[in-house]
């Protein structure tokens, strides 16, 4: 027969099951975090752009709906939105991407799925896409876009746009 002690648990085993419940919502939250099951911050993510050596560490979440096209930042930031877009599309569709693979997102099937909504996409005046990149576990999303002449980013494929 099991005797109780008649005084409760002590201070010692209440601080090992509060130590035990810390060390299980820590190993969880590293492993959400690792797999990519959080919802943190996209501007965080790692954004390339052809032609740089160095990431583009951030992405503007202003629309700009203008169809001035007079600066390179308006280009830079119809890129930025383009990355944007897929990285919450690889979140919902490919999360499951394999290390060293890619996998490349058109604007259309970003705007189709409702992650893009930018009417110098929808105009047609400017067309892209996204390569998405397993690398060793980090994800790499480099925009392509080519707006009718005015601006082409380096290394675009106009059959990978369609």
């Amino acid at each position: 027969m099991l005797h109780l002690n008649e005084h409760g648990w002590g201070l010692s085993t209440l601080m090992g099951f509060i130590f035990v419940f810390l060390l299980a919502i820590l190993l969880i939250s590293v492993n959400a975090y690792k797999m990519g099951l959080t919802s943190g911050n996209v501007s965080n993510l790692p954004i390339t752009r052809p032609g740089d050596n160095n990431n583009n560490q951030g992405s503007s979440d202003s629309d700009n709906n203008s169809d001035s096209f007079d600066n390179e930042s308006t280009y830079l930031e119809l890129e930025s939105k383009l990355s944007s877009a897929a990285i919450m599309y690889k979140d919902t569709y490919y999360n499951g991407l394999v290390d060293g693979d890619s996998v490349y997102v058109t604007n259309k099937q970003l705007f189709s799925v409702g992650f893009l909504n930018d009417k110098i996409f929808n105009s047609g005046e400017c067309i892209g896409y996204v390569k998405i990149s397993n690398k060793g576990g980090s994800f790499e999303y480099t925009p392509y876009l080519n707006c009718a002449g005015k601006y082409q980013t380096s290394g675009f494929i106009s059959d990978l746009a369609k």
